[in-house]
This record gives C-alpha cells, structure tokens and sequence, in this order.
C-alpha cells in the first residue's frame, strides 16, 4: 500500500511537474512538498487540496483504494484524513467523474474550504451544520441537500454538541483533452 506522500510524487511526476512547479502554483514551499512527499509530514486538509488541485486530481486519487468495485460496505471504509476537527471517509470507488466522501465534522469544528475545479453535492445523514457559500449561509439538517459549484468560496460549521455526518459527491467534467 503506497503513502500519501509517495503517490502525491507519483502523480506529480506523471504529468511532468516538478517540485517547483508545484510550489509555484500552490504557493507552498519546496521544503514542505518535499518533505510531504518523502512522508515526513501531514499536509494539512487545505495544503492537501491545493496539491491536488495543481496535479488534477481529488484527495481520493492519493490514498489506497479497497480494491473494491462497485459495492463499498461501511465496514470496509478507512479514513483519507483526519484531524481533531473533521474525518474524510472515501465513500465510493473513484471514477473519472464523480467521487463520493464522507465528511464528518466534529462538534465546534469551523472548515474553510478552498475553490476547486469540481461541483459537489452534500447530503447531511445525520446532525446539522452551517454552510457558507459565496458569502450567503445555508443551514442544513439531516436529509437536507446543497449543490456547491465549481469556483465557489465555501465554509462547513458545526455549532451544534452532536458530530455531522455528510455525504459529499464530486462531479468532474470530462475535458476535450481526455479524449
């Protein structure tokens, strides 16, 4: 099973990126790219995203795959990431467009996202939180739905004692070049 760090370099490489290139873009520095790539450091949620933007990819696309196809039991989940405030659960096998997460955010915890290339739909299985979007709030509660599209500014916020569980799933257009 390959670390982060090693299929961040992996990627990175296949498209022909140099470290520099991606430090460029992410405004990161070349000592904490390396040293996320040689598994010397977690990158931060934010730092993670950023990475994954530059190389076209999801955080999905970096952690180990079940090897599972199209069934994906709860129990065989393992977390992407997670910290004190929130855990990323890979809900679904990744495809070339569309890939599923659960978002669990705890009790307290304010996330700021970061613009991404990608639209996503959130499904609140249990609890309640606020989401930001482009500066307008959005209360959500279980069952309730948010469409967050591709370029928008968006913050998840739990203020309630109770942990919110969310399903998240990323839609990727297919680009010219793809084919």
């Amino acid at each position: 099973m390959k670390s982060v760090g090693t299929q961040i370099k992996e990627i990175r490489k296949a498209n022909g990126l140099s470290l520099s290139d991606v430090a460029g873009s992410t405004g990161l520095s070349l000592g904490y790219l390396s040293k996320v790539e040689r598994d010397l450091t977690n990158p931060t949620i934010i730092n993670l995203h950023k990475i994954c933007q530059v190389l076209n990819i999801t955080m999905n696309d970096v952690f180990p795959s079940t090897g599972v196809d199209i069934y994906f039991p709860k129990s065989q989940r393992e977390p992407m990431f997670e910290t004190s405030e929130i855990r990323y659960d890979s809900a679904t096998v990744s495809t070339s467009t569309l890939k599923a997460s659960v978002l669990t955010i705890h009790n307290g915890a304010n996330i700021n996202s970061y613009k991404h290339d990608f639209d996503e739909i959130a499904l609140i299985l249990s609890g309640s939180m606020d989401i930001v979007v482009n500066g307008k709030t959005f209360t959500l509660n279980e069952g309730d739905t948010l469409f967050v599209e591709n370029g928008s500014d968006h913050v998840m916020i739990n203020n309630n004692e109770d942990d919110c569980i969310s399903y998240w799933v990323k839609a990727f257009c297919v680009r010219k070049q793809d084919f």
